[in-house]
């Protein structure tokens, strides 16, 4: 197979001719394409069998499964997903993030109801720290305990606004009369 000859990609720079020994010297990263005669088109390297040995054993990170009973068994993260950083976003084992609905409370805080608005600020914030560590239920619970805060916040704010401006102009036209 020594008169094989092979192409590669290195930056915007395509070199070659090479043989596969002269090819292995030139600092090959899995993802550099690569091509060679009698293929039909550019590939990663990692794609051809014959440079395996470039780039050492094969080292696809390996995800624990996704265990809904997290908050509730008493174990630590470490103790479930092992040492090692876990997406579960990008294993496809869980949804999409939940909303945080951070805006809403922070709205909801300035202007309706500063009580409620901080509850909503609290869960709001516990959204994506229980997503990250691969508590989805605990960040959907908390997005919608968020969610639930600002609603109560502004139908709150709305109802003493009314009543305030209303008993104001009670008092104004009291006033007058």
């Amino acid at each position: 197979m020594e008169d094989v000859k092979y192409f590669a990609m290195l930056g915007s720079q395509r070199v070659g001719p090479m043989t596969l020994d002269e090819l292995k010297t030139i600092g090959l990263t899995p993802v550099t394409p690569v091509w060679r005669t009698g293929m039909a088109d550019w590939a990663q390297a990692s794609t051809l069998p014959e440079l395996a040995s470039c780039f050492g054993p094969a080292t696809a990170p390996s995800y624990p499964p996704y265990n809904s009973n997290y908050p509730y068994n008493n174990q630590s993260p470490k103790a479930d997903y092992g040492s090692g950083y876990y997406n579960p976003q990008e294993s496809g084992q869980m949804p999409p993030r939940p909303d945080t609905y951070l805006v809403w409370s922070i709205v909801v805080t300035v202007l309706c109801c500063l009580v409620g608005g901080i509850v909503a600020l609290v869960y709001s914030s516990k959204v994506n720290s229980c997503y990250d560590r691969g508590d989805y239920e605990g960040a959907l619970s908390a997005s919608n305990t968020a969610r639930t805060w600002c609603i109560i916040s502004a139908v709150v704010g709305f109802v003493f606004s009314t009543a305030y401006v209303g008993v104001t102009a009670f008092g104004l036209l009291g006033n007058l009369l």
